[in-house]
């Protein structure tokens, strides 16, 4: 597997520095992993389609863990939706994307974070599409995230959520990366996307009475999902993530630049 590299498409809100502060949830975004390995990529894509695969990641002020101002608050509790008939998926709107569907290793992928010691004999699980809380990889007895029981992933969309059941044992802790403190949420892989539609970007984050509203514009994804990060003094907040269209005029200027002239059901 060689080494991931990524483009970063969004700002982050707040200033993130190597001094761990409050203890706050800062912002959301997603990185695009540029470099699939050409093992993964022909075993999940044999026909040279495209695909795309996208990390999530829940940003905050600090590392979480003992010892730090705030400590145990820079983490991810669990992730859900507002209600049962709210979800998150690719972007359809008037009928761009209409071939695209997440990519789902069908033989020994799960909803969970794969285990590398497979990637050689498997190649495509490394760019499978799961859940998960702080961890991109793991073994069979490390990974203390679940779903919940109304938890449901269709070829092109995810419903309900996923919480990690390991408590304190600081897994869904913010981590120290090249961006600033995250915790990863999800990868989320995309066959038949159509081509260079845009990923968008982080557009502002609202605080709330009980946490706080993130906006995100893309022609990627679309929907909406909850992140809940622990509050001082017990309890958890709520950070609402929205996906939006990007504007018409937005998009045109962004094909511009880039010079162009013009369901399987996942298994429970």
């Amino acid at each position: 597997m060689r080494p991931c590299s990524y483009t970063c498409c969004v700002a982050i809100v707040g200033v993130l520095t190597t001094t761990t502060s409050r203890g706050e949830f800062v912002g959301f975004d997603i990185l695009e992993n540029k470099e699939v390995s050409e093992a993964a990529a022909s075993a999940a894509d044999p026909e040279g389609g495209g695909l795309r695969v996208f990390n999530f990641y829940a940003r905050f002020d600090g590392v979480g863990g003992p010892g730090v101002s705030g400590s145990g608050l820079n983490k991810v509790v669990s992730v859900g939706q507002i209600s049962e008939f709210s979800s998150f998926g690719i972007n359809k709107a008037s009928g761009a994307n209409s071939e695209a569907v997440f990519f789902q290793e069908e033989l020994i992928g799960s909803n969970y974070s794969p285990n590398p010691v497979f990637f050689e004999i498997f190649p495509a699980l490394e760019i499978d599409t799961y859940v998960g809380l702080g961890l991109k990889t793991s073994d069979a007895n490390s990974d203390t995230t679940q779903v919940d029981p109304d938890f449901m992933m269709t070829s092109e969309r995810v419903f309900g959520g996923w919480f990690n059941s390991g408590g304190d044992n600081g897994q869904a802790e913010a981590q120290v990366d090249e961006h600033g403190f995250s915790v990863f949420i999800a990868q989320i892989t995309i066959l038949g996307l159509d081509p260079l539609v845009d990923l968008g970007s982080f557009v502002s984050r609202s605080p709330t009475e009980t946490g706080g509203e993130t906006l995100f514009r893309s022609n990627v994804f679309e929907g909406e999902f909850i992140i809940f990060p622990p509050q001082e003094g017990g309890g958890q907040l709520t950070e609402r993530v929205r996906f939006e269209q990007i504007p018409a005029t937005s998009t045109l200027a962004v094909l511009s630049v880039a010079g162009l002239a013009a369901g399987r059901r996942r298994r429970a």
